[in-house]
């Protein structure tokens, strides 16, 4: 264990060192930091005069919890998955190491990678403490739970795919098997929800919150010890606390005994991360290729020149989509809907600006950003702007029919009015092409920069640039009542002049991205 420990050790010691011999991680560092700071201290500045009930946020968060599981066993049943990178595998599984230290070290490694993972949870603070009053404290023990969430999913997930990955039928049952827990817990939210005499969301907030979910595979058990700490039940805790621990060690004793396919499964899944961080890494995008396909109608079929693009990505989204939508945005959007159900009395501002805090980490990718690696769009005999603009169509309607699709949603319960509505479509839309643009600034400009974490923060940096006029203008014309409108048209208004402008801007600026493939690596 004395080898794993130094290797554990060294790996921690190198990235500082890497952290102080490079002044750009240093200082991307430093604004991850500083807004971290700037979200615990923002909740001084105001006093909400009343709290929601807190018992909605445990809700929230089993459900949070809940997904993260399910998914992640569910994804885990094709693709498997690792504890461990390939420099682990280079250098542990060959030395004359036991194996069972070998998993422990990969399982304690997991454990902060996972925690890791969960960090975004810190910068809720804000408007969790605003809106339900809980203290800084409790958001680290959120955060704690959501990482023991997804490192207990992430282990399932090794257990169960080492079980079924031999046969499809097996595969099959096993997916059964997670969809048809989903089906019983849902079923048993509507039918409380139905037989319950109070309105939904007490209702649903009663449901989700009662004994019956505590004992829900994992999310129900941390629930219940994060609940026993923050109401002060340390017996309730230290036992759901102990579920969860017990959880885990036979879990990793079922990954012990399954032999040689373990490692077999494990160097195949580590390889595959390994590639997609590779190719992250320098800039470029690695796409999952399904195991099976299915054939059906081939060709395009449409366009001619640039057009082609636009159909192209048409039929893409339309072979990945889950209904109308994507999983991810589906998920994002399912989110926002739950949000406006819990806020639907505060009016249309809320909502709003949450929906539109979602939509900013899914409105920056697309089948554009894949297309930039390729070398087919610079072949096409046209103007690089008119390629751009194809290339983004397909992006840039999806964003529109997702925030109109979404408004429609939420004005059958919301306490709304109609051009609020109309006006909410069209700027949350606009917003979604301001974050569009703030992206091909960054790929026109600073594409040269093949560190993707550094990539993302300027990404970050820029939307939030970009959004400021607009933030600004809201501002004014809200104090100064220059215009006389309805609070809340005013400043949807004022958003959606100057994010349009801004984009226009922003994209002529870019106009001629498409010129050189040498400016997109």
């Amino acid at each position: 264990m004395r080898a794993l420990s130094y290797l554990f050790a060294a790996r921690w010691k190198n990235w500082l060192k890497s952290l102080i011999k490079s002044p750009v991680q240093l200082i991307v560092l430093l604004l991850i930091v500083g807004l971290l700071v700037f979200t615990i201290l923002t909740p001084r500045f105001s006093e909400p005069e009343e709290y929601r009930d807190v018992s909605e946020l445990f809700a929230i968060m089993i459900l949070l919890f809940a997904a993260m599981y399910i998914m992640t066993c569910f994804n885990g049943i094709t693709r498997g998955g690792s504890l461990f990178s390939m420099a682990d595998v280079n250098l542990a599984f060959v030395s004359p190491i036991r194996s069972n230290k070998i998993l422990f070290y990969g399982l304690i490694q997991q454990l902060g990678t996972s925690i890791m993972v969960g960090l975004f949870l810190l910068y809720q603070y804000a408007w969790i403490n605003m809106t339900y009053g809980v203290s800084f404290g409790f958001i680290l023990l959120v955060l704690l739970g959501y990482g023991l969430c997804v490192y207990c999913g992430q282990v399932t997930s090794m257990v169960i795919y080492a079980n079924v990955s031999d046969s499809l039928k097996k595969r099959r049952i096993a997916k059964s098997i997670i969809l048809g827990l989903c089906a019983v817990a849902a079923g048993y939210i509507a039918y409380q929800v139905y037989t319950d005499s109070r309105d939904i969301i007490p209702a649903a907030v009663a449901a989700i919150n009662s004994k019956v979910f505590a004992f829900f595979p994992v999310a129900g058990w941390l629930k219940s010890a994060i609940a026993g700490v923050f109401f002060g039940n340390i017996l309730s805790a230290v036992l759901w606390g102990c579920v969860v621990i017990t959880y885990i060690v036979i879990v990793a004793i079922l990954i012990s005994r399954t032999g040689d396919s373990y490692y077999e499964d494990v160097l195949q899944s580590t390889e595959r991360t390994f590639k997609a961080v590779t190719a992250s890494k320098s800039g470029q995008i690695s796409e999952a290729t399904p195991e099976n396909i299915k054939l059906g109608k081939l060709g395009i079929g449409k366009g001619f020149g640039s057009s082609t693009l636009y159909y192209k990505h048409r039929l893409e989204d339309r072979r990945a989509r889950v209904l109308i939508f994507d999983t991810l945005t589906l998920v994002f959007m399912g989110v926002s809907i739950i949000f406006a159900f819990f806020m639907r009395n505060e009016g249309i501002a809320p909502i709003f600006l949450f929906s539109t805090y979602m939509m900013i980490f899914s409105a920056w990718t697309g089948r554009w950003v894949k297309e930039l690696v390729k070398h087919y769009i610079y072949l096409i005999p046209e103007t690089p702007f008119r390629k751009l603009l194809y290339c983004i169509r397909g992006t840039a309607q999806k964003i529109f029919l997702e925030s109109l699709i979404f408004y429609l949603i939420i004005s059958t319960f919301a306490d709304v009015t109609v051009p609020e509505v109309i006006l909410a479509i069209i700027t949350r839309a606009s917003f979604g092409l301001l974050f569009m643009s703030a992206n091909i600034f960054i790929e026109r400009f600073f594409s040269t920069v093949t560190v993707k974490f550094i990539a993302v923060m300027l990404y970050f940096l820029s939307m939030i640039l970009f959004a400021v006029p607009g933030i600004i203008l809201a501002v004014v014309l809200s104090i100064t009542q220059a215009i006389p409108l309805p609070e809340n048209i005013l400043i949807l208004a004022s958003l959606l002049v100057c994010n349009i402008i801004v984009t226009l801007v922003a994209m002529y600026a870019s106009r001629n991205m498409l010129e050189y493939a040498e400016l997109n690596n």
